[in-house]
This record gives structure tokens, C-alpha cells and sequence, in this order.
């Protein structure tokens, strides 16, 4: 909601599809060709209850891979899972970036 407001000025069904378009308009521009996309997402969340449908159908045809972890609840109910689900992504892709570095090293 919060850059929903900031980008739209408004919290309106129309201003949340203008916004919805943007982002993944953005996305699809971005190069993200064999790239990665991690998002977590509320099963039941009442702002926009298609999201990661909408990212995964619009990603699909660029071979980029999303990551996804719903949880039951609506915006804001499990704030803390979601932040450790990020953590434990973010400390995975960290030991495959250093897996791939020492992988280039043994080849020299």
C-alpha cells in the first residue's frame, strides 16, 4: 500500500492495476533473461490477491526463474517468516555466487 500511495497518489482497484502494469512492464524490460526473481507473497492478501500469478505468467515467457513462498494470511500477518524466508534466500544465493567463484578459481 505504502508504494501504491507514493507512486499512484491513491489506494483505488484502478490505480493498483495502473501500478501492477508498471511493475511488470518494468520487469519485462529489465534483462532478466536466466535471472532470478524471490518473492514472498500473502496466500489470501486482500490488495492484490493475483501478484504472484500475474509475475510468474509474465516472467514465464523470458526463462526467468521466480522463487516463491506463500504463506497463509493477509498483508502484514507474518511479517517475521517472511523476513527469515528472504534471510535464507538471500544467504543461499550468497553460497552460489562463492560456490561459482571458487569453481572459475580450480579451472585457472
Amino acid at each position: 500500500l505504502d508504494l501504491l500511495l507514493l507512486q499512484q497518489g491513491e489506494n483505488s482497484a484502478q490505480a493498483a492495476t495502473e501500478f501492477d502494469q508498471r511493475m511488470l512492464q518494468a520487469l519485462k524490460n529489465s534483462q532478466l533473461t536466466a535471472g532470478q526473481v524471490l518473492a514472498a507473497y500473502m496466500r489470501e492478501d486482500d490488495y492484490d490477491g493475483t501478484a504472484f500469478h500475474d509475475l510468474v505468467e509474465n516472467l514465464q515467457a523470458d526463462q526467468v526463474k521466480v522463487i516463491g513462498h506463500g504463506y497463509t494470511g493477509r498483508h502484514n500477518d507474518a511479517s517475521n517468516s517472511v523476513v527469515a524466508w528472504f534471510l535464507k534466500q538471500y544467504e543461499l544465493l550468497l553460497q552460489e555466487f562463492e560456490r561459482k567463484g571458487q569453481d572459475e578459481t580450480d579451472q585457472r
